[in-house]
């Protein structure tokens, strides 16, 4: 299962070409083995500019992650079966790939390759700059510099990079863990415990 994790369409605007491309390349034999895209849109993204991908996908399953709060823009209660499928669909999914998001770093918390597209190869690739920009932004940065992240930086070497993450899952590994280490202050999963605690001591 490839774990297609979309993002905002002004952040990166032609990634539903790359959506297009990898289920192409499935269907044509590029990507070995036949593996189904699951694609999880963002929460605040609308599905317009995906509608063309999906419609014609033969390897496409789609995933909503939570419902949202229309009278109040950008806002939503997150659920406990929310939370609990996300976890899932980061755990059982194979590799996963986004665009500069924080879903990178979740899905390397569960030891899953990790792939960035970085390019704009269509007509006249008016994206394609912003697309690389968006991995050296300063927050970011440690992210790409753990070399956790495979950057792909055109067509040719996105497919490599996902049939080696396929065929190679424990590849990169221990640059997973170092971003993991980097970015997360505790990664115990008692972030929880003490966050309640913390409330508890103030209030009490």
């Amino acid at each position: 299962i490839i774990l297609f994790a979309g993002g905002y369409i002004d952040i990166v605007p032609n990634e539903n070409d790359w959506l297009e491309m990898i289920d192409n390349c499935i269907t044509n034999g590029e990507i070995r083995n036949n593996p189904i895209i699951l694609f999880r849109i963002h929460p605040v993204d609308s599905i317009d500019r995906w509608k063309k991908v999906l419609d014609r996908s033969k390897n496409i399953i789609f995933m909503k992650p939570w419902n949202i709060d229309t009278t109040t823009k950008g806002h939503t209660n997150i659920q406990m079966n929310d939370i609990v499928n996300l976890c899932s669909t980061l755990k059982w999914s194979d590799i996963h790939i986004n665009a500069s998001s924080t879903m990178t770093v979740d899905g390397a918390i569960y030891d899953k390759p990790q792939i960035g597209p970085a390019f704009d190869d269509i007509g006249d690739k008016i994206f394609d700059k912003n697309n690389k920009a968006l991995y050296h932004r300063k927050h970011f940065e440690p992210i790409t510099n753990s070399g956790g992240l495979i950057l792909a930086k055109n067509r040719r070497e996105l497919i490599e990079a996902i049939n080696d993450a396929l065929n190679n899952p424990e590849k990169l590994s221990r640059q997973r863990k170092k971003l993991v280490e980097e970015i997360c202050y505790f990664n115990d999963g008692k972030s929880a415990n003490r966050f309640i605690n913390k409330i508890k001591n103030i209030v009490c």
